[in-house]
């Protein structure tokens, strides 16, 4: 999760986006005027650390790792400054894996809802009220200690795939970040494929 630990690592390479998931990234046709495509860092694994496994703090720092090294894809989006949309797509074994990660992701973030990024600078994760979306949902908003910047995201699963929705920029109003979820969890669901 890129807002989680202030960052995902960029430093190493990774496989590029997996074709199969590219059509359930969103487009800049998906975003209001104004907003144009952006590089998005990588996404690896986290540094291993020193804390136990069953201490959450710790467990929220690696949740994602096995999904980052399995087939995903990511875009993200800018209108300037610090207005950023990113998205992530994660294709996972198999349904139950992939609701299993939203929720064991939430109940971690409600464990450990304060995160020390490497800078020592603490981000606090609060729920937001958000729509019910594919098989688990689970949406916050990130308070980061310094001059409160907020970053809102959503990540939901639906069959087999895993999707995160980040934006900042937008304060507390998550009416962008509802529609494009509702976009994306309309692409994602299997019956599309179909049509």
């Amino acid at each position: 999760m890129i807002a989680i630990g202030s960052g995902a690592s960029v430093t190493a390479s990774t496989p590029g986006n997996d074709p199969s998931l590219v059509p359930l990234l969103l487009t800049v046709a998906d975003l209001p005027s104004g907003w144009q495509e952006m590089a998005v860092p990588a996404t690896l694994a986290e540094t291993s650390t020193a804390g136990a496994p069953d201490d959450p703090c710790n467990a929220l720092a690696h949740v994602f790792d096995t999904a980052y090294s399995g087939p995903h894809a990511a875009t993200g989006f800018s209108s300037g400054g610090l207005d950023l949309i990113t998205d992530l797509v994660f294709r996972l074994p198999d349904r139950t894996a992939a609701s299993g990660l939203v929720t064991t992701y939430s109940a971690d973030l409600t464990a450990c809802p304060t995160v020390t990024g490497p800078d020592g600078l603490t981000t606090t994760y609060t729920p937001i009220a958000f729509a019910a979306l594919g098989d688990a949902t689970a949406a916050y908003k990130g308070t980061w200690q310094f001059a409160n910047f907020v970053v809102l995201f959503v990540t939901f699963s639906v069959d087999d795939t895993v999707i995160t929705l980040e934006e900042t920029g937008a304060g507390e109003d998550t009416t962008l970040l509802q529609q494009l979820a509702a976009v994306s969890a309309d692409r994602a669901t299997p019956v599309q494929w179909s049509k």
